[in-house]
């Protein structure tokens, strides 16, 4: 095979891995457009609605929450304990920093979960 053979093969290889990068990326941006169009109508419908949640759903769901931020803090070498210590709060403190959150949350699974009982099939 000579240089100018294997500088072709490069350039076409070249070429196809650009083709897909730019259909990957373009499936990424069109996927995040119409997951951020799903969120927005979940929060309109969220807020045009009136949900008595009890509390202990809303725990549940800040206890969920707590148990994802302990597994992104070990992926970063961190453990609750030392974040709760850096950050200068307590865990009383952090779960009432999630609460709104997971309220937010659990009326939109109240919300998908009611929509998708009431269809008629």
């Amino acid at each position: 095979m000579t240089i100018l053979h294997r500088i072709q093969q490069s350039s076409i290889l070249l070429k196809s891995t650009r083709t897909i990068s730019k259909k990957k990326l373009a499936t990424a941006k069109e996927e995040q457009a119409k997951s951020a169009a799903e969120n927005a109508l979940i929060e309109q419908i969220v807020e045009s609605s009136e949900m008595d949640i009890p509390d202990a759903m809303v725990d549940f769901q800040v206890d969920q929450m707590v148990d994802e931020f302990k597994q992104r803090l070990s992926y970063q070498g961190l453990s609750l304990e030392q974040y709760v210590q850096f950050s200068g709060q307590n865990m009383d403190a952090l779960r009432e920093n999630m609460k709104g959150d997971a309220l937010k949350r659990v009326q939109g699974s109240l919300v998908l979960g009611s929509n998708c009982c009431s269809r008629e099939y």
